[in-house]
């Protein structure tokens, strides 16, 4: 596998991951949801599958979440990290900001 290079990319691919991995079998089907941010102060994207992860799976959507923020961060860190700290918002809104 090669590692992609542009951000986005590399962003789908992490969040993607991410569903898979906190999800199991319970995020097949499932899109990870990622999306531009309607309102920029939020961030520059946002991942809206932990709520319907959550109620597939039977677990709190803002856990669901948190177990994602962890996922996203491991794999997206190190010296050419493209992610700031994912923020979780509402229910189980992840804001998502590209670092500079």
């Amino acid at each position: 596998m090669t590692v992609a290079t542009n951000p986005l990319v590399r962003l789908e691919e992490a969040a993607l991951a991410a569903v898979r991995s906190v999800g199991g079998a319970d995020a097949d089907g499932l899109d990870a949801g990622l999306k531009p941010s309607a309102k920029p102060e939020f961030g520059d994207f946002q991942l809206n599958c932990a709520m319907a992860l959550g109620k597939k799976s039977g677990r709190p959507p803002r856990d669901v979440a948190a177990l994602l923020v962890e996922e996203l961060v491991a794999a997206t860190k190190g010296p050419d990290a493209v992610l700031e700290i994912p923020e979780i918002a509402g229910p189980g809104f992840i804001n998502l900001r590209l670092r500079p």
